[in-house]
């Protein structure tokens, strides 16, 4: 009994740090490009300099950058984008919870004899 207890925990375990990730990488930025930061909370923030980029002919893009209650915001030259490169996460923890799950069901029938 308690091994199998012991094995529920691993398998629960497993499936929970599914759930949770690395944080996704920083966003490559060109240097023509201009950062304007905002602040949760505050929706003035960071508005004047949306507004310069924008007049400036800047277009904003798609990748922003969150760290705490700070969300960065790109505005680049036309041609020129801000990209986010690949987690490089390895999915291991389905195969994991696979085996753990045999591991289980092998006790199980060992037990049963």
């Amino acid at each position: 009994m308690t091994r199998n207890l012991l094995l529920f925990t691993a398998l629960v375990g497993s499936a929970a740090w599914a759930d949770v990730g690395p944080p996704p990488p920083k966003c490559q930025v060109p240097g023509t490009c201009v950062t304007c930061t905002s602040e949760a909370g505050d929706p003035d923030a960071g508005s004047g300099c949306r507004a310069g980029a924008a007049d400036a002919g800047l277009l904003k893009q798609e990748c922003t950058d969150r760290s705490g209650a700070f969300t960065s915001e790109y505005f680049c030259p036309s041609g020129t984008t801000a990209t986010r490169p690949g987690c490089g996460c390895a999915a291991v923890d389905a195969p994991l919870a696979v085996a753990l799950f045999g591991l289980i069901r092998l006790l199980r029938r060992r037990s049963a004899r």
